[in-house]
C-alpha cells in the first residue's frame, strides 16, 4: 500500500499544473490586450481590457476550478492559506506554479511584442504620474482585499462554478475599471511580474508585490474571522 503522501503527489502535480496554465492564460491574455491597445487612452479601451481579464478569470474558474480551485494569483493563494482552507504545502506549490506560468507568459509576450513603451512594456502595470508608490501600494492592497475576500466567500452565495465565476469576474471587472487609471489594476503579483521581468521594466514593481500580498493576507484573516463567527 502506498503512503498517503505518495498517493497525493500526482494530484498535487496536476493541481499545480492547472494553476500554472490558468496563470499563464491570465498573464498572457490580459497584458496582450494592454499591449495591443497601448496607444488608446479612451475609456472604451479600459473597459475592453477589464473585460478580457474578467473573462479569463471567469473561464479559469469554470474550467479548472474543480481541480485546483483556480486561484491563479499568489495573493488569493496567500488569502486561502491564511484563512486555513489551503494547506501550507499546497499553497507553496501553487505559488511556485503561478510564478512559473507568469514567467512563461512573459516570454510569450516578449516573442510577440516589442518590450518598449509602444507595447506598454508588454502590458506591464504602471502607476499614474499623480500616484506615488506608497499610495499605489495602499490602493493595490485595498483592491486586492476586496477581490480576494470575494473569491474566498463567493461560494457562500453562488452555488455553482458558473455563478462563482460570474461573481468573481464581475468584481474584477469593476475593480479594474475603478483602479486601472491609478495603478494599472494588478491585484496579482504574478500578473505584474511576468511582463515586467520579460521587458525589464521594473519601475515600482515592488508595489505590485507588497500591496496585493498584504491585501490577500488581510482578506484571509477577515474571512477566517467571519467563518468563526458564523460557524
Amino acid at each position: 500500500m502506498s503512503a498517503p503522501n505518495e498517493k497525493q503527489e500526482p494530484r498535487l502535480r496536476s493541481q499545480a499544473a492547472a494553476e500554472a496554465a490558468g496563470t499563464f492564460a491570465l498573464t498572457f491574455g490580459g497584458p496582450a490586450s494592454v499591449a495591443l491597445t497601448a496607444t488608446d487612452a479612451s475609456f472604451g479601451r479600459l473597459v475592453l481590457v477589464a473585460a478580457v481579464f474578467a473573462a479569463i478569470v471567469a473561464g479559469s474558474i469554470v474550467g479548472v476550478g474543480r481541480l485546483s480551485g483556480s486561484y491563479i494569483n499568489p495573493a488569493v493563494t496567500v488569502a486561502a492559506a491564511v484563512r486555513g482552507s489551503l494547506p501550507t504545502r499546497r499553497a507553496a506549490a501553487f505559488v511556485a506554479a503561478q510564478l512559473a506560468g507568469a514567467g512563461a507568459a512573459g516570454l510569450a509576450l516578449l516573442a510577440l511584442f516589442p518590450p518598449t513603451s509602444a507595447s506598454a512594456y508588454l502590458g506591464s502595470t504602471a502607476l499614474a504620474p499623480t500616484v506615488s508608490a506608497p499610495v499605489g501600494t495602499v490602493l493595490e492592497m485595498v483592491a486586492t482585499f476586496v477581490l480576494a475576500f470575494a473569491a474566498l466567500n463567493a461560494g457562500r452565495f453562488a452555488k455553482s462554478p458558473p455563478a462563482v465565476a460570474a461573481v468573481v469576474g464581475g468584481i474584477l471587472f469593476l475593480l479594474i475599471v475603478a483602479f486601472g487609471p491609478l495603478t494599472g489594476a494588478s491585484f496579482n503579483p504574478a500578473r505584474s511580474l511576468g511582463p515586467a521581468l520579460a521587458s525589464l521594466h521594473l519601475d515600482d514593481l515592488w508595489v505590485y508585490v507588497v500591496g496585493p500580498l498584504a491585501g490577500g493576507a488581510l482578506a484571509g484573516a477577515a474571512s477566517r474571522l467571519v467563518a468563526t463567527r458564523t460557524s
